[in-house]
């Protein structure tokens, strides 16, 4: 019912807006949470003895950018129960797997931002994202900030390497 896929979303999205909320907001906590405003586990760091979940892990990044690709999906793919898979993998890698999903899919989008002049808009579709302005609340609530954000921060700091400058304030 498409009802309760969007209560799923939405759920999905406050878990990320709190999560976010209390890296950026605990007392002591670095400005900006995480380093670059990049999501936590990525790919390289997220890996499973389990063979379930190595296979889950090899289905969603050959189709992370198919807007189908979701915990359903990849159940289905796999033939297993998608409660199970979802259970296993949360089990296996202390991430739940849409989170994982949603992660991967702003790495992407991180990634288009920083190397292409791209809209938002195909950048959004070509990271797997349905919608374009669902996207930029996604990728708010994993980095912090919007995608126009981000871009002109990546831009500034590309063309400063390229023309070999440092912004960096200089210690005497």
């Amino acid at each position: 019912d498409l009802s309760e896929v969007k209560v799923a979303t939405h759920a999905e999205l406050l878990d990320l807006l709190v999560e976010n909320y209390v890296l950026h907001a605990r007392p002591g906590a670095p400005p900006g949470g995480q380093a670059e405003g990049r999501p936590g586990k990525t790919a390289a760091k997220l890996r499973s003895d389990h063979p379930l979940v190595s296979r889950a892990l090899a289905y969603i990044e050959s189709r992370l950018t198919d807007v189908e690709t979701s915990v359903g999906h990849v159940a289905d793919a796999l033939d297993v129960n998608a409660t199970y898979l979802a259970h296993v993998f949360a089990e296996q890698t202390g991430q739940r797997m849409g989170r994982y999903i949603a992660a991967r899919r702003v790495e992407v989008a991180m990634e288009l931002l920083s190397t292409t002049d791209w809209q938002i808009k195909r950048v959004a579709f070509a990271s797997g994202h349905r919608n374009p302005d669902w996207f930029s609340e996604v990728f708010r609530a994993h980095t912090g900030k919007t995608p126009s954000a981000f871009r002109r921060v990546h831009r500034t700091v590309r063309r400063d390497n390229a023309s070999g400058q440092d912004r960096r304030p200089r210690s005497s």
